[in-house]
């Protein structure tokens, strides 16, 4: 599959302002400054909607295409409805399912990845901030995607 027809894919209404808000919001694992400096961006990958129970070979083909980064629009994972589980566990399968992916493991290991948090990323579809684990999801989701404590990016 063509890198072009991946972006077809994943295209979405006002694009370029999600990308940059997901750039500037949560990020993993930064680039040394030094490493930045030297790096030139000239392919971003978009994605969303990625669901550890169905197939991720689109993965494979966006490794392929060599992108410069990757940035995760949100629903990252999907899980059971979380209301009622305070230990998030259908969410902590899902993202264990995510990151046990070869696909997922390839493309994370050749590409840096940066990801924003939406409401499957909670636990439980369209919520906000009413969610009573947010702050647990919030966790889980910083763990998974390796944003140190502190980070400026979470606020």
């Amino acid at each position: 599959m063509k890198f072009e027809t991946v972006m077809k894919l994943f295209s979405f209404p006002k694009l370029a302002l999600l990308a940059l808000a997901s750039i500037i919001a949560l990020h993993t694992e930064p680039l040394p400054a030094s490493t930045i400096e030297q790096t030139r961006i000239e392919r971003i990958a978009f994605g969303s909607c990625a669901d550890p129970q169905e197939s991720l070979a689109i993965f494979d083909t966006i490794t392929q295409e060599n992108p410069d980064i990757f940035v995760f629009l949100g629903d990252n994972v999907y899980a059971e409805d979380e209301s009622d589980d305070p230990e998030l566990r259908s969410l902590r399968e899902a993202y264990d399912a995510l990151g046990d992916s070869p696909a997922f493991q390839e493309l994370s290991a050749k590409v840096p990845l940066y990801a924003t948090w939406d409401d499957h990323d909670y636990g439980l579809n369209d919520a906000g901030e009413e969610f009573r684990h947010k702050a647990a999801s919030e966790r889980l989701f910083e763990t998974f995607w390796k944003i140190p404590p502190g980070d400026p990016s979470v606020a």
